[in-house]
């Protein structure tokens, strides 16, 4: 048991320097690149989108960690208790879609280009399982995930996003890369619960 929360927290804080690091790599050249209004727009699109991410995924995160860690030696009801929170998320996300995409029709006059593109984001709340993998105390498949993502979207900013013109695809970048990673955990599933119809 010491040695797995040794670990976690090693995993941890290797995330966290990562997490600090990468920035300090790519603000610089992306503020240049793109300017600040270009980088005012990305961040507001975000913001807004990130509200409706986290209305799908209110009190899931907390719930569905606890709940999870209380039955991780139960592979049925390990099982049964993801199901059934994921269901939830997933209704909840889709009922997020369809306001954002209400929004973007009645509000969004400017930049809705970028607007559309932060759907991915919003859609991240169905895919956002991390709850589950640390439920269990499995943190090193998130922090893996999570690193090998970053550089990888680290390395396509540098290929792709080469002028202030470039701000739908740096949108598409950051966000997918987001979705993406989440969307990876999902094979680690396997291993761990038997997928079943929510009840």
């Amino acid at each position: 048991m010491a040695g797995n929360v040794k670990r976690n927290y090693i995993y941890n804080v290797v995330y966290q320097i990562i997490v600090i690091v990468l920035p300090l790599i790519t603000t610089p050249y992306v503020s240049r690149v793109l300017g600040a209004d270009n980088i005012g727009i990305y961040a507001y699109t975000q913001s807004v989108a990130n509200y409706f991410v986290l209305v799908a995924m209110l009190g899931v995160k907390n719930y569905g960690n606890r709940s999870i860690a209380q039955i991780r030696d139960d592979k049925e009801q390990l099982s049964k208790t993801f199901v059934n929170i994921f269901a939830m998320q997933l209704l909840m996300t889709v009922a997020m879609m369809v306001l954002y995409a209400g929004y973007i029709l009645c509000f969004v006059e400017e930049n809705k280009d970028i607007a559309i593109i932060q759907t991915l984001f919003v859609l991240t709340g169905a895919a956002d399982i991390t709850w589950f993998f640390f439920g269990i105390e499995e943190f090193k498949t998130t922090v893996i995930r999570n690193t090998a993502v970053r550089v990888v979207s680290l390395v396509l900013i540098f290929l792709f996003v080469r002028e202030a013109d470039d701000l739908p695809i740096y949108t598409l970048i950051m966000t997918g890369s987001t979705l993406l990673g989440y969307i990876l955990l999902f094979p680690f599933l396997r291993r761990h619960i038997r997928f079943m119809w929510p009840r």
